[in-house]
């Protein structure tokens, strides 16, 4: 697609989605925005450290002060009142966990465990001494949970590895045991190894225990080799559908290689800001698209590896923006889950839930920020073009800005400094000699220096007040022989972009009604070398090099095939020459054969051919043909080939 058309559509969407960076670079998606769900009157406690929905569907979050349950619309807490048998033994819990038969377990931090039957309500207290000694105070701890094929289910706490067997509901501690070898203690999370074995996360390492043999083997840091773990203290362990081992330590996170290949570390490095976030990691989480998410502590927010980087180790981070809604709302993380429907869920340490849902289509939002120098000056965006650099340009309320995506910054030009007024740009334009043009509300016309940062005025010997036209200069556009057009309200102005001479002059007419409603907002030249205008009310205008204004066509009511409105806001020519147009009522598709003979007949789509809606702000294509179609209502997505939205 020519420069100058997606440029031209670029400054379509901008006003409308804010997603410069998107636009910019559509093959490279944006952050993905985080919905913080209210902290008041929903949770018992905003401190979330583990959430399980049930094959039901329910959620079950855990808390600091109790389970709370979620069915979709609101949240119930389930008791822990100590004079109730059928209450839960404590009210800080460390773990939930589903298994086979629908039971959810539920750990405490304070040692103990109770078992709820969803479909009674009733709860099953397992003895204190699961925990060590019920006569001596409970230490702070986690709970880790593997039901293995057979039914029996691990649980792994700071006493050690223990065996339920639901089957004969007997329970065995230290199940690891053996003589001359001290039993395991510290277990913390749990996954399973080929060969029936058992991957044990504990305090002091790593283990790979064999249940039918009670072999054990053990896996610690050696300061000495690299492919060894980051540190000897584990959080959690997780295995991936193909089988690859995560070990989350307090020290990093790391990959298990296979026998023989050690381990591959990630760990935080403050002067490279792809690697972990943090080094306390707290939970590890592969969504079904494969992307792994780890959860860290200590401040280092939620991290995501995409799939096809996780050779190369870079991270993607989320961490809180107080400037940003779409931040997650802590940098603690704690636990993650992803639904049936596909959101992440996650759970901070007071900071409440968070939710992602990664298979929308993400933005990078653009914003103004009060007392930020680095973000934009002002919010009201009214164009947007992208230099060969890829540096991003906008004209605001504030002047002249830029933004770079490589590296976050913004710049802010003003053509007269210190004038507020004057300084309010409404559009800009980089020609395809690369020089850069930009119109003020006013109808003052610059040509601007991207090196030097400076504005040289384009007058009109004709006129004494400086200005190239009485009204703002609303759009730029382009012919096939060079010229730039501008279109304010009272006319269409062509200029020389070489000796900036005002070449020509079409005054507003019965005919070229351009007006406040009807303002020129889109613009394309087309394979023919045509130019098409495109306005809020004036229809949409053909203009050819000789002929100047040869059609203005429009809706007629009488005719079916005629534009379906007036107010034109995009326009795109396809790859097989079609001309689409998006319309404030409906998309407009003039085939080929009939732009080239002047047909003036067109295809609509609209609402009842599936779109989100008939206003069709912005056309832009993917690299497979189809149409991204930016609407009131959000984007749809339109197969030209097949018609299918």
């Amino acid at each position: 697609m020519p420069s100058r058309v997606r440029l031209a559509l670029m400054r379509l969407l901008l006003p409308l989605l804010l997603a410069a960076a998107a636009a910019a670079a559509p093959e490279t998606p944006g952050p993905m925005p985080l919905h913080p769900l209210p902290l008041n009157g929903a949770l018992s406690q905003n401190s979330v450290t583990s959430m399980v929905q049930d094959r039901s569907g329910l959620m079950w979050i855990a808390t600091l002060n109790s389970v709370d349950v979620y069915d979709g619309y609101e949240f119930r807490a389930l008791s822990a009142d100590p004079r109730d048998p059928n209450a839960l033994s404590g009210v800080q819990i460390a773990r939930l966990f589903e298994d086979r038969d629908g039971y959810i377990w539920i750990a405490g931090l304070l040692g103990w465990l109770d078992r709820l039957d969803p479909r009674t309500g009733r709860i099953r207290h397992f003895p204190r001494d699961l925990y060590g000694r019920p006569d001596r105070p409970s230490q702070f701890a986690t709970t880790g949970f593997y039901q293995a094929p057979d039914g029996a289910l691990w649980i792994g706490n700071l006493a050690g590895l223990h065996r339920y067997d639901p089957a004969s509901d007997k329970l065995q501690t230290h199940a690891d045991a053996i003589a001359g070898r001290p039993a395991l203690s510290g277990i913390r999370a749990i996954a399973p190894a080929p060969g029936g074995k058992l991957w044990l996360a504990s305090g002091s390492g790593l283990f790979r225990f064999d249940p039918a043999s009670r072999a054990l083997e053990s896996f610690r840091n050696d300061p000495k080799d690299p492919r060894s773990l980051p540190g000897d203290v584990l959080t959690t362990v997780h295995l991936d559908p193909d089988g690859t081992l995560w070990v989350g330590t307090t020290t990093g996170l790391a990959r298990w290689n296979g026998e023989g290949h050690g381990f591959t570390r990630f760990v935080h490095d403050p002067a490279d800001p792809r690697s972990l976030g943090g080094d306390w990691v707290t939970e590890i989480l592969r969504d079904r698209e494969g992307r792994l998410w780890v959860a860290n502590q200590s401040g280092g927010g939620l991290n995501l590896l995409e799939a096809t980087a996780a050779r190369a180790g870079g991270f993607e981070h989320f961490i809180n923006d107080k400037n940003d809604p779409d931040s997650i709302s802590l940098n603690d993380v704690w636990s993650l889950l992803q639904d049936r429907s596909g959101l992440i869920w996650i759970g901070t340490a007071g900071g409440g839930l968070n939710q992602v849902n990664p298979s929308v289509h993400r933005f990078h939002a653009l914003r103004a920020i009060p007392f930020k120098q680095n973000s934009l000056s002002s919010r009201f965006v009214w164009g947007i073009a992208e230099g060969r650099d890829h540096r991003i340009w906008m004209t605001t309320l504030a002047g002249l800005e830029s933004y770079e995506p490589a590296t976050g910054r913004f710049a802010l030009f003003t053509p007269v400094p210190g004038d507020t007024a004057s300084n309010q740009l409404q559009s800009v334009h980089i020609d395809r000699a690369g020089r850069f043009w930009v119109g003020s509300i006013n109808g003052h016309l610059y040509r601007f220096d991207p090196a030097s940062g400076t504005f040289t005025a384009v007058t009109d010997p004709s006129r004494t007040d400086g200005r190239v036209s009485g009204d703002r200069v609303w759009h730029f556009a382009e012919d096939k022989d060079g010229r730039i057009w501008i279109s304010t309200l009272t006319e269409l102005v062509a200029f020389d972009p070489a000796t900036t001479t005002i070449v020509q002059r079409i005054p507003a007419n019965d005919r070229l009604p351009l007006s406040i409603a009807s303002a020129i907002r889109a613009s394309l030249v087309d394979s023919d070398g045509v130019l098409w205008l495109g306005g809020g009310g004036g229809g949409l205008v053909r203009i050819e090099h000789g002929k100047g204004i040869s059609a203005i066509l429009g809706h007629d009511p009488a005719d079916p095939h005629s534009l379906s409105d007036n107010a034109v806001r995009s326009l795109y020519e396809s790859a097989n020459g079609d001309l689409w147009v998006g319309t404030y009522n409906g998309l407009n598709r003039m085939s080929a054969a009939d732009r080239k003979a002047a047909r003036n007949r067109f295809a609509l789509y609209t609402h009842k051919e599936g779109l989100a809606d008939n206003t069709i702000y912005g056309i832009v294509p993917d690299r497979s043909g189809r149409l991204w179609l930016s609407t009131n209502r959000g984007l749809s997505l339109l197969d030209p080939a097949t018609g299918a939205v």
